[in-house]
């Protein structure tokens, strides 16, 4: 595809609690565009809080209504459940059940479709999972085969029982390459890349390459001081505690049949409040100061991932993240 017949697409990325959703939607107000979300659990229907779709509390009784409205359309596509958050498009949000499987293959396909029949106004990529914002960006060719998921739950069990570390030196044992690009935290992408190597006997490092690229892209990335991003987070995470976030985990394992075990597979937030739902700290205050500490760490390996992208324009003032906008849309 000639670069000059090629869609334009704005990437803003960051860690978590950087303010890149919010400055995003800065951006797509000014210039009449639309966000296609890049988070690999608000792809996820009534994980709201922990996922950060919504702030307050009237965002979340908005975006409930909104959702009750696209469910009673029985929309099947990706690209007609499209929710209004203070005021801004945002599509793949809310777009599969909890208990359903998706992952990064099924959202670059999704992205690509959406894409393709959308109008000419400004694609804004906003999000903080790396290899969703890399697999769309950079056309990521996914292994070929079917799944097998009896395979993927048996390993996605062995985690959770015993932990990543030996499904993970499994993995590095028959197929050292996928250190580079697996990230061992990422406990279902190890499950994923594990069950490929047992069930096809093939390397899944050996599968997966780059094709021609789909869009012109300018990537953006909101950088803040270390200790002014993990206050960020720790102030998140006391206001989503207050906004419900326990009570929401507590609606997923009751009312929406989803178990603890299933729960840590979301990480984070979930994870950890599953964990104290069934019991395993005892006090609110550990819960929590445990919650924060597991979100520092994982800021920090948001960053790592982003570090080794390349093109990216680490910006932090929005009048000149605006002017950067405005010349690549423009005079690009």
């Amino acid at each position: 595809m000639k670069t000059q017949n090629r869609q334009k697409l704005i990437v803003v990325l960051g860690a978590t609690a950087s303010g890149k959703t919010s400055l995003a939607r800065q951006l797509a107000q000014k210039f009449g565009g639309f966000i296609i979300s890049a988070d690999s659990r608000q792809v996820y229907r009534y994980m709201d809080i922990g996922t950060g779709k919504v702030d307050t509390f009237e965002e979340l009784v908005d975006l409930k209504r909104q959702r009750n409205a696209l469910c009673d359309r029985n929309l099947n596509l990706p690209a007609d459940y499209v929710l209004k958050l203070e005021g801004v498009p945002h599509y793949m949000i809310d777009i599969v059940l909890p208990n359903e499987e998706y992952n990064v293959a099924l959202y670059q396909k999704d992205v690509y479709a959406f894409v393709k029949n959308e109008s000419p106004a400004p694609h804004f990529l906003v999000g903080g999972t790396g290899q969703y914002i890399d697999a769309v960006v950079d056309n990521w060719q996914f292994p070929e085969g079917e799944p097998n998921y009896a395979l993927r739950f048996e390993l996605e069990q062995r985690i959770a029982s015993e932990g990543v570390e030996s499904v993970w030196n499994e993995l590095i044992s028959l197929d050292s390459a996928c250190a580079e690009f697996v990230q061992k935290n990422n406990f279902r992408r190890v499950a994923r890349a594990l069950e490929y190597v047992l069930s096809t006997g093939k390397k899944f490092s050996g599968e997966r390459g780059k094709g021609e690229r789909q869009f012109n892209v300018l990537k953006i990335g909101i950088s803040l001081p270390r200790e002014e991003l993990y206050k960020k987070i720790d102030a998140r995470v006391e206001a989503r505690l207050k906004l419900g976030m326990i009570e929401e985990v507590e609606n997923l394992h009751r009312a929406r049949g989803l178990s603890f075990e299933q729960l840590h597979r979301f990480g984070l937030e979930y994870r950890v409040i599953a964990d104290y739902l069934s019991g395993k700290f005892s006090s609110f205050p550990e819960m929590r100061e445990r919650l924060k500490w597991n979100i520092h760490a994982y800021a920090r390996r948001q960053l790592t991932w982003f570090r080794k992208g390349e093109d990216i324009q680490w910006i932090s003032e929005y009048e000149k993240i605006q002017r950067a906008v405005e010349r690549f849309l423009f005079y690009h």
